[in-house]
């Protein structure tokens, strides 16, 4: 039943390119009632996109799995999913899919904990349980856009959270940059500086001064370091062991990979970086088969930080673009920097409005994110190769089933 009510006339909204007309719309102008539910798709978006946090924790522990967590995706599923066509119906269906498949946590209420005074004090105070100070940040930043705007706050708080975007897999960071980002939604703005605050955690320190600027061709090259360890185990389980280790032992060496940017980077540079970031992430999921959800990920997070740097001054640009290749570089790290092979698109490869249909008719939100980068194709890589990816992509999740994803 799901996945019939999802599937049901995405095909024909898709037809009409909906992506594009909804990027310039802002939540802030036209969100009438949040606390109401809607038929119209907008107004929906913002109903549910303040009931997934009035309802729901951002990130929490498991009892079978400690010091893992579990992220709350709804977001994130809601934005891709409004800017692929979904309806009010749709939207409500993903809603409902995600209570059902996340084992979602009740919100930690807010004590009033963060003020204007102490907010810097408590940034990045416990990175492993974010949710323990979530509330109390997301009513500091509802009050501080609401006294100042949502471009001050942006400003006043962004240069603070931009060193520790890596924690918790970039959640915080695509919060903000993909939730506000694509939707201008002020609400969505304080959720992600919350989130960012909370889980703020630098992986290493950075080199004085970066020396590389092709992340494929750093790829390659980081994957015949021998300096650096093969990891054995399941990565997934053993994510905080292998970056202890790395950041312990291996950091410096890690330097050498930086990213060399300088800080007065314009926006047009930082756009160019960005979009080489996509296209080198972009092939590395082909590498792996396309089935990795790490992968994905890297290419979630640094569409978060395209968005972003058109909104921050050029220090904070170049404070986030190094931090997020460092983040893919340790990701890479992590996963024992297997030798990237980009494969030559071959086969049967399905139209954009057939993706589109299958990606609706499966539960997996990684998905449906995978197919809308590649749809609006800001890598800069052909149309053919993306839709190749996000094909292949469909084709591994649709046969290994919901959340099979490789690390």
């Amino acid at each position: 039943m799901m996945r019939t009510v999802l599937a049901t006339s995405v095909v024909a909204t898709f037809a009409q390119d909906v992506f594009l007309a909804k990027t310039d719309v802002s939540l802030r102008q036209v969100c009438k009632d949040r606390t109401m539910p809607s038929t119209d798709a907008l107004q929906e978006l913002c109903n549910l996109l303040f009931k997934n946090v009035e309802e729901n924790t951002i990130s929490w522990t498991p009892p079978f799995a400690p010091p893992a967590t579990f992220q709350d995706h709804i977001a994130y599923d809601l934005v891709t999913s409004w800017k692929l066509g979904a309806d009010a119906a749709q939207l409500n269906a993903t809603y409902e899919m995600h209570k059902s498949l996340e084992m979602l946590q009740e919100r930690i209420p807010s004590t009033g904990a963060i003020t204007e005074a102490n907010w810097q004090e408590h940034v990045g105070e416990n990175p492993n349980i974010p949710d323990a100070l979530y509330s109390d940040y997301l009513e500091y930043y509802r009050a501080q856009i609401e006294a100042k705007g949502a471009s001050v706050t942006l400003l006043d708080h962004l240069p603070t959270l931009a060193d520790g975007t890596f924690g918790k897999l970039w959640h915080g960071q695509q919060m903000l940059g993909w939730g506000y980002g694509e939707t201008r939604d002020e609400e969505m703005m304080a959720q992600g500086l919350a989130w960012m605050s909370t889980a703020f955690q630098p992986p290493a320190p950075l080199a004085e001064q970066g020396s590389r600027q092709d992340l494929m061709q750093t790829f390659k090259t980081i994957s015949a370091d021998g300096r650096l360890p093969v990891f054995q185990g399941d990565a997934t389980i053993l994510y905080g062991v292998f970056l202890g280790d790395l950041i312990a032992n291996h950091s410096s060496v890690m330097m050498e990979y930086d990213l060399d940017v300088s800080d007065s980077v314009s926006v047009k540079d930082s756009l160019a970086l960005t979009q080489n970031m996509e296209a080198a992430c972009f092939q590395l999921f082909a590498s792996y088969n396309f089935s990795s959800f790490v992968h994905i990920h890297m290419i979630s997070s640094v569409r978060a930080v395209a968005n972003l740097v058109k909104n921050v001054d050029a220090p904070t640009r170049a404070t986030l673009l190094r931090r997020e290749w460092q983040g893919l570089m340790y990701n890479y790290a992590i996963q024992s920097r297997p030798a990237p092979t980009v494969p030559e698109v071959s086969g049967d490869v399905r139209s954009w409005d057939e993706l589109l249909s299958g990606s609706f008719a499966q539960p997996d939100y990684h998905m449906r994110e995978l197919l809308l980068y590649a749809r609006e194709g800001l890598s800069g890589l052909s149309e053919n190769f993306l839709r190749f990816a996000a094909d292949r992509g469909l084709a591994y999740i649709s046969e290994a089933g919901y959340n099979a994803w490789n690390f």
